[in-house]
């Protein structure tokens, strides 16, 4: 996902550059689009406005530079496709959207579409954004995760367990977690009662409650019944359950007040 140099498209200035070491933004500024094969799985990445319970896709404005992520249910088994889109000064990303190629995104400055590209470039485009207090750090993780293959993944562990900072690798848990909930499940679960930081392991429970993992209820129900857990943890298991709306949650629930 992420030596002859060769460029892809009609010239340095009109396309994406590449080298044995490194991958370059075209040498135009403002705003580059490219796409890359999502995760499968994918939840659709998209801008929406919610009547009740019910969301309805908006087109995306990209000039509005809207921080966080909208996502909405799982479209697909296979895999997508992913459109990054960067704002851009000086061959340096200063702004991240990841979308859905299908969903629709406008700005009223003209967009360079560089087209295709492979994983492991773009992810080479992303990684300088995760050094430590960069702005873009949280948008940067969040497009990488949706990549396909095994090098996000690989990433997104990494960061959890050796992040600069304890927020990088509790949003790294969250996006293992929303990207590739099966491949990620072994890691969330040891993470849980195993993390060396409480907080993580807080995050790594609330990061399971949100997945499509189908076991999500029965996991918290068995960390509340743990009484090798702290009180605290517990608590914590039982304060997501109570957010589910699950039979298995709400008959549990049910039993618990019975008690």
């Amino acid at each position: 996902m992420r030596g002859t140099r060769w460029i892809l498209g009609l010239s340095a200035t009109m396309g994406l550059m590449i080298s044995a070491h490194s991958a370059e933004l075209a040498a135009t500024d403002g705003w580059q689009a490219w796409q890359v094969t999502a995760v499968e799985n994918a939840p659709d990445l998209c801008c929406y406005e919610w009547h009740g319970e019910q969301p309805e896709r908006q087109v995306c404005k990209l000039d509005k530079r809207v921080r966080g992520f909208s996502t909405h249910e799982v479209r697909s088994s296979e895999p997508g496709e992913l459109t990054i889109y960067a704002w851009v000064q000086d061959q340096q990303i200063h702004y991240l959207r990841a979308l859905s190629s299908d969903c629709p995104a406008h700005s009223d400055r003209e967009i360079l579409r560089l087209g295709p590209i492979d994983n492991a470039t773009s992810i080479s485009l992303l990684k300088p954004l995760l050094r430590r207090n960069h702005k873009m750090m949280d948008h940067a993780l969040a497009a990488i995760a949706f990549h396909h293959g095994n090098e996000a993944f690989r990433i997104l562990q990494q960061r959890a367990q050796a992040g600069d900072t304890l927020e990088q690798k509790k949003q790294a848990l969250f996006w293992l977690a929303q990207s590739r909930i099966t491949q990620a499940r072994d890691y969330l679960m040891s993470s849980m009662r195993g993390a060396d930081e409480p907080e993580l392991r807080k995050h790594a429970v609330f990061s399971y409650s949100q997945s499509a993992a189908l076991d999500r209820d029965a996991v918290l129900i068995d960390l509340v019944e743990d009484q090798s857990l702290a009180h605290e943890e517990r608590k914590n298991a039982l304060f997501w359950l109570a957010h589910s709306d699950s039979s298995e949650a709400l008959d549990y629930l049910q039993a618990v007040l019975l008690r």
